[in-house]
């Protein structure tokens, strides 16, 4: 497969997820096609991380800590930001993260999933990546 740069240069990007290992990756390399890359995530899940080692807000257009269970404040960013794609890999690490919770259960990617497709249904863009594509109606 072949990445056409060209597509990707100047296009205004969000990835959820961007603190972790894959949604750091995908920033980076997205950043390096001249994508103006924003972020949505909690922060880094570990010391030391890929997204401190890297250096990845340096590269990014902006960013937001946040839960992406929180529809107010993922609706509002991303109004705010208006991205024309939106990569969506923010979750809970499965293994890591799993044991600890048992006593306290967190919300499942699905779940989280969900939320951030309720919150889809209302923005004017396209989504990419583990999420489906929803219809846009927001902002």
């Amino acid at each position: 497969m072949r990445v056409k740069r060209d597509f990707w240069e100047a296009k205004r990007v969000m990835v959820t997820g961007h603190t972790g290992f894959m949604g750091g990756w995908l920033a980076v390399m997205l950043h390096e096609m001249g994508t103006k890359v924003w972020g949505y995530a909690l922060d880094p899940p570990t010391t030391p991380s890929f997204f401190e080692t890297v250096g990845l807000t340096r590269l990014l257009e902006g960013e937001v800590r946040a839960d992406i269970r929180d529809r107010a404040t993922l609706v509002q960013e991303m109004c705010a930001r208006t991205p024309e794609i939106v990569f969506h890999l923010a979750a809970q690490p499965l293994v890591g993260e799993a044991f600890p919770s048992q006593v306290k259960p967190r919300p499942s990617f699905g779940s989280a999933g969900s939320r951030f497709g309720g919150s889809m249904r209302r923005w004017r863009g396209r989504s990419v990546g583990t999420a489906p594509c929803w219809p846009a109606t927001i902002c």
